[in-house]
């Protein structure tokens, strides 16, 4: 199995996702969605700035390298749409995004190749392990990196992000 995932090119996710943003962010920290809904809210060194997933557009932007985060409880206070809620956090300090859809999309993070992870999507249906067991194992490694922050979805299942330490990638199905 381990074979047959470094194996495995590097590509875009397969339909229905697209890429909607790249956007470049140097010192990235965390991030995480408001949720029900497709806003992702980010955290650097820089600032904070705040995402909408379905175009990939900036719809906010605070450049003050000050400010409260809690990263105990790996949560933070939005700013601009988001301002004054409570979002919960996933990156550098911890925590985690939503792994999978209602309609069974995985986004798989496997440390084959210390410290590199292996960002894998797995298609609804189908299993990581599956050729190991004559199952269904469709999947897409989307990217191979040492300094992740985080990857997975937004509570609805409609976003996707890969967060690394220089930027965030942002995928849609809207």
């Amino acid at each position: 199995m381990v074979a047959q995932i470094l194996a495995l090119p590097i590509s875009l996710p397969p339909a229905p996702w697209r890429l909607v943003s790249n956007a470049s962010i140097g010192g990235l920290q965390s991030v995480g969605f408001a949720r029900n809904t497709e806003l992702l809210f980010v955290t650097s060194s820089q600032g904070r700035g705040v995402f909408d997933a379905d175009t990939g557009e900036r719809v906010a932007r605070d450049h003050n390298e000050e400010f409260p985060e809690d990263t105990i409880n790996m949560e933070a206070i939005g700013i601009g749409p988001l301002a004054g809620q409570t979002i919960r956090m996933a990156g550098i300090y911890g925590g985690t995004l939503a792994t999978t859809t209602a309609d069974g999309w995985q986004a798989e993070r496997l440390t084959l190749q210390w410290p590199a992870e292996t960002l894998l999507l797995v298609a609804p249906g189908s299993w990581v392990f599956g050729a190991s067991f004559n199952k269904k194992a469709e999947m897409t490694k989307v990217s191979v990196d040492s300094e992740v922050r985080a990857w997975g979805f937004s509570s609805t299942g409609h976003s996707l992000i890969l967060a690394v330490s220089s930027g965030v990638q942002i995928f849609s199905r809207h």
